[in-house]
């Protein structure tokens, strides 16, 4: 939830994207020792990966759209048990790099290259 004005939103609005997808989500909080400051966390789903259902899969995907990378860490060690130790703010903030620019061929196909005779 510390991330959540990244996408223009604020706790408020967060939480209520979450229940409108229909569901009940869990607040767990970390301290972050970069920031000295408490990380505050809503968990989704802690079920082991056999259990989930299509239902879950589309409430997740709900969920990136809202969210996207910026706010959203989906992780999964195959127990449905949380990881020990982990801090998931700092891979928040190092797991996606911003994407390079394009180069002008790509932005606008239908320029031509010139090249240039030496």
């Amino acid at each position: 939830l510390n991330r959540v004005h990244l996408r223009g939103l604020s706790v408020d609005q967060a939480i209520a994207a979450i229940a409108l997808t229909g569901i009940e989500p869990q607040l767990s909080y970390q301290w972050n020792p970069d920031y000295n400051e408490i990380d505050v966390l809503v968990v989704i789903s802690l079920k082991p990966l056999e259990e989930t259902t299509d239902a879950d899969e589309r409430r997740e995907n709900q969920l990136w759209e809202i969210f996207g990378d910026e706010v959203m860490l989906s992780i999964g060690n195959g127990t449905g048990k949380p990881y020990p130790n982990f801090l998931v703010c700092w891979h928040l903030e190092r797991v996606t790099p911003p994407a390079p620019p394009k180069p002008d061929w790509q932005v606008e196909p239908k320029r031509e290259i010139q090249s240039t005779t030496v």
